[in-house]
């Protein structure tokens, strides 16, 4: 799918949506890491922007119950327990923000360009935020970043190829 790149002002809407959902990113990773780290699990699994099972070297006692689908060793809060409820509960405060989600804070959602999906992405490139956002074929239907430039192809590359350049 064809892009278009658009380089955020520094203080604008669109490297604010970025930076909300890094900070986003950071805190719901962070709550996962301090819960895993608590019940002694190895890693999470996720299905969209929650977390739906952990995994343990060990069985991890009654509050769990094992769930298949996810690998070995995996387990989701037996809800039926009073532990398991506030494990689960614990868990579904857990909001991992996803390309959605970033697309809605910058105020769009899905770009259609004939029979594909596409959705708004972002990196950085030295200091600069570059925002990505899929063409659309659709009349009408494309989407400008607020506060952005367009960037030519050739100054997106330039400015990656000035990053690497040692």
């Amino acid at each position: 799918m064809k892009r278009s790149y658009y380089l955020a002002f520094p203080n604008g809407k669109s490297a604010e949506a970025i930076k909300t959902w890094q900070e986003m990113t950071k805190n719901a990773r962070g709550a996962a890491k301090k819960l895993m780290v608590e019940v002694g699990a190895t890693a999470a699994y996720r299905r969209g922007v929650k977390i739906v099972a952990l995994e343990f070297n060990a069985d991890p006692g009654r509050a769990w119950r094992a769930v298949g689908g996810y690998g070995r060793d995996c387990y989701c809060p037996d809800r039926r327990t009073r532990l398991g409820k506030m494990m689960g509960k614990r868990l579904d405060d857990i909001t991992i923000p996803d390309v959605f989600t970033f697309a809605r804070l910058l105020g769009t959602g899905a770009i259609l360009s004939g029979t594909e999906v596409g959705l708004p992405a972002f990196e950085t490139i030295g200091d600069f935020l570059v925002i990505s956002i899929p063409v659309s074929t659709r009349r009408g239907d494309g989407f400008v970043p607020p506060d952005a430039t367009l960037l030519k192809m050739s100054e997106y590359y330039g400015m990656k190829e000035a990053v690497k350049a040692p």
